[in-house]
């Protein structure tokens, strides 16, 4: 008899306040496959629609893609793929952010996650060429 695995992940959400939502967990069979909109994810979580934050998947053998899609002002669907971050890498001293947008009715955010609950420190320099 063979036996078939199960995958547990769970979805933790911390708002840019510090507030933490109830954990969700999730279950999917072995090699099977669990895709899931954010806006379901934040509903099951009882969170509103308007929640900032961040949201940490883990699990065992797990694969995560983060698309983020919005509708410009012509009506025009864009989409965009949201790299998920490596917690367990070595956090890295000095970041190059090649572009930043700000004026003409666009803008750039700059997160900085904490690889603990401790919090995070850094320093921002802007330079113009």
């Amino acid at each position: 008899m063979r036996l078939k695995a199960v995958f547990l992940f769970l979805f933790a959400f911390l708002s840019t306040t510090g507030f933490a939502a109830p954990t969700l967990t999730s279950v999917s069979p072995s090699s099977g496959f669990q895709g899931a909109t954010l806006n379901l994810t934040i509903t099951g979580s009882g969170l509103a629609s308007t929640f900032q934050g961040t949201l940490r998947v883990s699990g065992n053998s797990i694969s995560v893609l983060g698309l983020r899609g919005r509708y410009n002002e012509r009506g025009d669907f864009l989409i965009t793929t949201t790299p998920a971050v490596d917690e367990a890498a070595p956090s890295v001293n000095d970041l190059i952010i090649p572009h930043v947008v700000e004026g003409g009715g666009y803008t750039t955010q700059i997160v900085l996650l904490p690889q603990t609950n401790s919090g995070v420190s850094g320093t921002l320099d802007f330079v113009w060429r």
